[in-house]
């Protein structure tokens, strides 16, 4: 996705699956968007929503570990190389600040990895958890939490 100016999107970048529905993200670039959303990134291979109340959000990655069954390795699914760049986005007035700039959730045996952030640029929060994800960053304000 490229050159889109958003206007009240609920997430700017959001890929998401979940374990049992197999298969994967590979190899995804967003490039130029600017505007406003309720939240910025959001990459999350957990059943439940990656942006839950505040007061749930320590419970919702504990428990999904615990409690999700692992599956077959062919419905496990990946994500992976992930490309954010020339991100410029208000998330002020959307209504959870609780992870509003960056949530991303992995599974402990399919890690979300090679995430490049370069020249992100979030305003209104600086709100992320990171569980099982790696990648990189560049001239990104706020940092993520994978960097």
């Amino acid at each position: 996705m490229r050159d889109s100016s958003l206007h009240g999107t609920n997430v700017a970048v959001r890929l998401k699956s979940a374990r049992t529905r197999g298969g994967g993200i590979e190899d995804v670039a967003y490039h130029n968007l600017t505007g406003t959303a309720n939240a910025a990134v959001q990459i999350s291979l957990q059943r439940e929503p990656a942006f839950p109340r505040p007061r749930r959000l320590s419970r919702h990655v504990a428990r999904y570990e615990h409690d999700e069954p692992r599956t077959n390795v062919s419905a496990t699914p990946v994500i992976r190389g992930v490309s954010v760049s020339a991100l410029d986005v208000d998330v002020s007035r959307g209504p959870e600040k609780e992870d509003a700039f960056l949530a991303c959730l992995g599974l402990d045996d399919s890690p979300i990895t090679g995430i490049a952030f370069d020249d992100v640029r979030v305003a209104g929060s600086d709100s992320a958890t990171c569980a099982y994800c790696s990648g990189t960053a560049a001239g990104a304000d706020p940092a993520p939490c994978f960097a």
